[in-house]
């Protein structure tokens, strides 16, 4: 994981806050045509199972409603894929403050996903 944003600016509560971020996925909103965002949610669910299958967990921090939509959707779709394989997510949310650029600060919901036994 790169400590930038979307647009290329340094995300500094990532590097800030000390934690170990490995199973941390950040959620893009607005992909633009209906196909590409097929696409990149479908992606987003499949990159959700490799890390769940590293980490045991996987978290999404998304900023504004559309990535969070998108990282819904994504949950609902690993957690078919996974229950084909006798494994159970659960989904459980928390709100964040990030800042990008210098003084950019946002409130961003952080939506992790846990592996069951």
């Amino acid at each position: 994981m790169s400590n930038y944003d979307r647009n290329g600016e340094k995300d500094v509560n990532k590097e800030e806050s000390g934690q170990n971020n490995s199973n941390l996925l950040l959620i893009k909103g607005n992909i633009g045509e209906k196909e590409d965002a097929k696409n990149y949610v479908k992606k987003l669910s499949q990159a959700l199972l490799v890390v769940i299958q590293k980490y045991d967990s996987a978290k999404m921090r998304c900023v504004g409603a559309a990535a969070v939509n998108n990282a819904v959707k994504a949950e609902i779709i690993a957690s078919g894929e996974a229950k084909k394989k006798g494994i159970n997510l659960a989904l459980v949310g928390s709100f964040q403050t990030v800042t990008f650029g210098k003084d950019d600060e946002r409130t961003a919901v952080v939506l992790e996903v846990i592996k069951l036994q």
